[in-house]
């Protein structure tokens, strides 16, 4: 009886201490996918919201929760694909497959000239680009435009190549994101174009201004850009990393919008089309192939067409 008295008082305690525990200056935190994120101390003030790391987070991905408007899900694998050199070529039947290359000042600025050779790089295989027109800084949230974006562009479509454009992006609002669609808007007077213009939202580390923004804000912030750009008469198109996609944003909202999707390849890795989304029609495979008229190695990408 009495040690039955001592284990009802030990007991007893305990949970007196982890109720002190919890409560003095304790943080209340809760996450909900679908949500914002808060912390609240015991005082009522919001605390940062932490983010998982990631570089460490390697989602699976779950294609068939994803309904996405008029697009047939990808249908390959590993042995529709060959190396050549540093490039990824399809070999399949179910697609019309080009290969195109992303640009920006980074491979200009070091030329000698500082002009990209279109007319090279499509002799070598580029049959399309994708030209960077702004980018936003990642700390103080600056906007500026790419200072290459105007020649870049009228080189690629001189040249014959299908032209997009994109802008890296670090919005942390709907009306940043509106701001960055305008700019670009904006710069595309006077250089036509014939591709997509595609959001580049990321988040590389909690360096990043975007580290501590919630899914439903990035989800709002592609959605305004995207359908500001569609109202001006252009072709939007999200690119984002499957971190962002599985982590950040919202599938049933941006359901209309295509994707271009990185995923860099070894030789050594397998291709399935269940490591992709459903809504992505361009892959880019790798970040350092060699084009001739470019110099420094660049981003490779394969753009995927139904052929029937």
């Amino acid at each position: 009886m009495v040690i039955a008295l001592y284990i009802l008082l030990f007991f007893a305690l305990s949970v007196v201490g982890a109720v002190r525990a919890a409560t003095s200056g304790a943080v209340s935190r809760s996450f909900d996918e679908e949500e914002s994120y808060s912390a609240v101390d015991e005082n009522g003030i919001l605390e940062a919201p932490e983010f998982p790391a990631l570089s460490a987070v390697t989602p699976v991905l779950n294609t068939t929760a994803f309904v996405f408007q008029d697009i047939a899900p990808l249908r390959f694998q590993d042995s529709d694909f060959v190396w050549e050199g540093d490039r990824l070529t399809y070999t399949g039947d179910e697609y019309d497959v080009r290969f195109g290359i992303d640009i920006s000042s980074y491979q200009t600025e070091d030329r000698r000239d500082q002009k990209i050779d279109w007319e090279a790089a499509k002799a070598d295989g580029v049959e399309f680009a994708i030209i960077r027109v702004a980018i936003r800084g990642t700390s103080e949230g600056a906007l500026w435009i790419d200072d290459f974006f105007g020649q870049n562009i009228d080189g690629a479509m001189a040249a014959g190549l299908q032209t997009g454009v994109y802008v890296f992006s670090q919005a942390v609002n709907a009306q940043e994101a509106l701001e960055e669609a305008e700019l670009v808007i904006d710069c595309l007077r006077g250089h036509p174009i014939d591709g997509p213009v595609c959001f580049d939202w990321e988040v590389e580390n909690r360096t990043y201004r975007t580290y501590r923004v919630s899914g439903d804000v990035a989800t709002a912030c592609a959605l305004a850009f995207c359908q500001r750009i569609e109202e001006a008469g252009y072709t939007p198109m999200i690119y984002t990393s499957h971190e962002i996609a599985d982590l950040r944003y919202d599938w049933d909202t941006l359901s209309a919008y295509r994707l271009w999707y990185p995923w860099y390849m070894s030789k050594s890795d397998h291709v399935s089309s269940g490591r992709f989304y459903p809504h992505m029609v361009i892959w880019q495979f790798s970040k350092k192939c060699e084009v001739d008229g470019v110099g420094k190695r660049v981003d490779g990408n394969l753009w995927f067409r139904p052929k029937y």
